[in-house]
């Protein structure tokens, strides 16, 4: 780890969607409820050594599901339904390509990159709701 520095750990949705609706092993032998609750419990696990191995470290939480959500209930872009990449409901990633399902001309204007992640427009907001949030537990 480097000394001094920021980093940011993500977790979230794409976690449990990746991990759960696209392993159909997963979804025969287990609830969502379950898959939820294995990941929290990982999460968990993984702060605490976290903090067990690194007594200096600071640890803040910051909030992105309300700042996001206001992006998409009181939209400021004019696309906050659907994101730019193909249909904008499903494709994620890789298959957001000029050669598969083709991108929209003005990714600025949309709430969502793809069927998952914000737009770098989108980010962009919310960094500085981050920023907002938690400049002084960082500082």
């Amino acid at each position: 780890m480097f000394s001094r520095g920021i980093h940011i750990l993500s977790a979230g949705s794409s976690d449990f969607l990746q991990n759960y609706y696209i392993n159909p092993a997963l979804r025969k032998l287990y609830k969502p409820s379950k898959v939820a609750d294995f990941l929290l419990k990982s999460y968990r696990t993984f702060i605490e050594n976290l903090v067990a191995n690194h007594p200096d470290l600071k640890l803040v939480a910051f909030d992105v599901y309300h700042p996001l959500l206001g992006l998409i209930t009181k939209p400021s872009f004019f696309e906050s339904r659907r994101g730019c990449c193909g249909t904008g409901i499903v494709e994620t990633s890789l298959l957001c390509n000029s050669r598969l399902t083709g991108t929209c001309s003005n990714a600025t204007g949309y709430v969502f990159w793809d069927g998952f992640h914000p737009s770098e427009a989108a980010n962009q907001i919310l960094a500085q709701s981050l920023l907002e949030q938690g400049l002084s537990l960082i500082s």
